[in-house]
């Protein structure tokens, strides 16, 4: 990674009069997909993020593993990079503009060298590396058939407890000894510190002050803290229960004894529960209230942009199909029908959360391979972009062809097809016609005829 001055380049990067950050990841190898069995395992959506220095607003880094790649953030604040690597490993870099900076992997373990000086962060990797955590609720249920009694959650916490204590001597007999800088030594311990305050303050106390919540660990301090205040209430649904974010929010709305940078985190927090948790009705009203609170411009950006659904304006009357499209831009299913005259046009409707349809994905390839001639859409019903977006890509899905439905279920292209359960394929011919609106699966024999017939 590496952050230039606006008035110079590196690294052959135009920085356009503004000063930049840019990311160098040196062929990744980050532990995102743990396996707690043959049939079970657990993914991390989101393993590398940043956000900037005076902001809360954490934006998801893209990269591909095994590969170096180059990504370069716009920036005139330091970043604070948040790398997960396993379940329970978070290790935490501050990058100041001006920096330049590489991260390489062992062992799925990231290791930071700093080019001006030298210096290497490895103490947290070390330390994880070394020293296993206890393990995990779903492997010990791959492995017993059960999950943990109480006296075996008891041993973990005590476990965990002693872990931590030893890492805290570790970082403080690291930075007597200068081995590692006030920098580290501060990001490292700040977990720490904040699990013994959470501990031994009052919770009100907590919610008095302000902190930087570019770091993670204080965002996880405030919430602990108010939940531990105003405890969840549950909402009873016919099959299931739910957290009641929209009492929380209200909560954090009504005390006003809360720093007022906290209380802004806080709301932001709940609202993106109420995104994926509550109606699209709903979410408008809450976040109506809090963009006139905040007057953040970033965070408005970054519901639009990761909740597209909860901002369309939906057309039920149109028979046309809304999309967006992987880079954020609004088109429509005639619109790329039409771009694509002259070539047959093959359909998949899709979802990150439907196992058949990722099932199909290398049939789907396959068949690209045989069929270069014929394009290839995959249009997801997924309700929230980011699992749509994640999906695309451990699919290998390209994003001029991976777009998002924005009216499922209720508007009246799904209707008039008779879409309600997927997955769902549509074959176009070269006019654009809908030729079959039941077109067979890609792993399907018929599948192939049907593409030499109307070629």
């Amino acid at each position: 990674m590496s952050c230039s001055d606006a008035k110079k380049e590196k690294q052959g990067l135009d920085v356009d009069g503004e000063n930049t950050c840019t990311i160098i990841l040196v062929k990744p190898k980050i532990l995102d997909t743990i396996k707690h069995s043959k049939s079970s395992f657990t993914m991390l959506p989101k393993p590398i993020t940043y956000c900037k220095q005076g902001s809360f607003i954490e934006e998801e880094l893209k990269f591909t593993q095994g590969k170096t790649d180059t990504i370069s953030i716009k920036t005139t604040q330091p970043i604070y990079l948040s790398l997960q690597y396993g379940l329970q490993f978070v290790n935490t870099y501050k990058i100041s503009v001006g920096d330049t900076v590489f991260i390489t992997f062992k062992n799925h373990f990231p290791y930071l060298t700093d080019k001006q000086t030298g210096r290497i962060q490895k103490a947290l990797s070390y330390f994880n590396e070394s020293e296993k955590p206890a393990e995990d609720e779903l492997s010990f249920f791959s492995r017993n058939g059960r999950f943990k009694n109480d006296a075996e959650k008891a041993s973990d916490s005590l476990l965990l407890k002693k872990r931590n204590n030893k890492l805290e001597s570790y970082l403080k007999a690291l930075y007597a000894k200068k081995e590692i800088d006030s920098l580290e030594y501060q990001l490292g311990i700040i977990p720490l510190l904040n699990t013994r305050t959470l501990e031994t303050e009052k919770a009100s106390v907590i919610l008095r002050k302000s902190y930087n919540f570019a770091i993670g660990a204080n965002c996880g301090l405030v919430i602990a803290a108010f939940e531990k205040l105003h405890k969840p209430a549950l909402i009873r649904l016919a099959n299931q229960s739910m957290i009641d974010y929209e009492g929380l929010y209200n909560s954090v709305w009504a005390d006003t004894a809360i720093h007022s940078d906290t209380r802004k985190y806080l709301l932001f927090y709940y609202l993106k529960q109420l995104a994926v948790f509550s109606s699209k009705e709903t979410f408008a009203k809450y976040f109506q209230m809090f963009i006139s609170y905040s007057k953040s411009k970033e965070a408005e950006a970054y519901f639009k942009r990761s909740y597209p659904k909860l901002f369309a304006n939906s057309s039920y009357a149109a028979s046309n199909l809304a999309l967006v499209s992987a880079r954020n831009e609004k088109t429509t299913l005639k619109k790329i029908i039409a771009e694509h005259r002259g070539k047959l046009v093959y359909v998949d409707f899709w979802a990150s959360w439907c196992a058949p349809c990722r099932a199909a994905m290398p049939a789907s390839r396959e068949l690209q391979r045989k069929f270069p001639d014929v394009i290839f859409i995959y249009i997801s019903i997924d309700e929230f972009s980011g699992k749509w977006l994640e999906a695309s890509k451990r699919e290998k899905l390209s994003p001029q062809y991976s777009f998002l439905a924005t009216e499922f279920p209720y508007g009246l292209f799904f209707k008039n097809h008779n879409i309600n359960s997927i997955p769902r394929y549509m074959l176009f011919d070269k006019k654009g016609v809908l030729v079959d609106a039941n077109a067979p699966h890609p792993d399907d024999k018929k599948i192939e005829a049907a593409l030499k017939q109307w070629r």
